[in-house]
């Protein structure tokens, strides 16, 4: 058998090409973090890489599609966190599922996702397709597994109320994300206080319901 089409030979092509993929994504992610969002060349990203500029183009047709894959990968990340917290909890019933929620969502580290992530997607264009059809399929996969870990946790409630209280968590993720990401940075800790207070009254809301003063029961 010829030595370059061998299983081993055809292993160790498939390992490096595995290897320069994963160096691109991390370098990229590296340099989205560093440049507050997409401001690089493929060339800074390929010597980051350590690979040639060619590679690049052989894994990726376009930087924005580097920048997705970053982006995609740190959604799921980021979303997988959620639901551990949610599959890890033991106080049954909607109490028990928005302490946890309540509780990984207020961490210096979900924070940092939430910025890094809003980064990398102001880095897409908006109208893309690409990017809209991979999110909706992140977001589609993970609300089904929300769903089935909040039934688990709260049995005997109907699939509906479910799919309306994970509808009504991720909308309200989104509205305070927006705005506390408008808020500039001080360089003290308001903005990590607008954070907990913003999260503090959507969690209100979906315990207590909406339009409800602060406090209310």
């Amino acid at each position: 058998m010829d030595k370059a089409s061998s299983p081993t030979a055809a292993g160790r092509r498939e390992t490096t090409k595995l290897r320069h993929r994963h160096a691109i994504v991390e370098a990229a992610s590296l340099l989205i973090e560093e440049h507050g969002g997409a401001a690089f060349t493929v060339d800074e990203l390929a010597a980051r890489a350590d690979v040639a500029r060619r590679t690049v183009f052989n894994h990726f047709p376009s930087l924005d599609e580097v920048v997705l894959e970053v982006a995609e990968e740190g959604l799921s990340t980021f979303t997988e966190t959620i639901s551990s917290s949610i599959a890890s909890g033991t106080k049954t019933g909607i109490d028990g599922v928005l302490d946890d929620l309540r509780a990984v969502l207020r961490t210096e580290e979900s924070r940092a996702a939430i910025r890094k992530l809003a980064q990398m997607f102001e880095s897409i264009d908006e109208a893309d397709p690409r990017r809209r059809a991979r999110v909706n399929e992140i977001f589609a996969r993970t609300t089904a597994k929300f769903s089935d870990l909040v039934s688990a946790r709260c049995l005997g409630t109907s699939e509906l109320q479910v799919v309306l209280f994970i509808n009504a968590f991720a909308g309200g993720m989104a509205t305070i994300c927006i705005r506390w990401l408008s808020q500039p940075d001080t360089g003290d800790n308001v903005p990590t206080q607008l954070w907990e207070q913003m999260l503090d009254e959507l969690m209100q809301a979906l315990r207590h319901g909406y339009l409800r003063p602060p406090g209310t029961t």
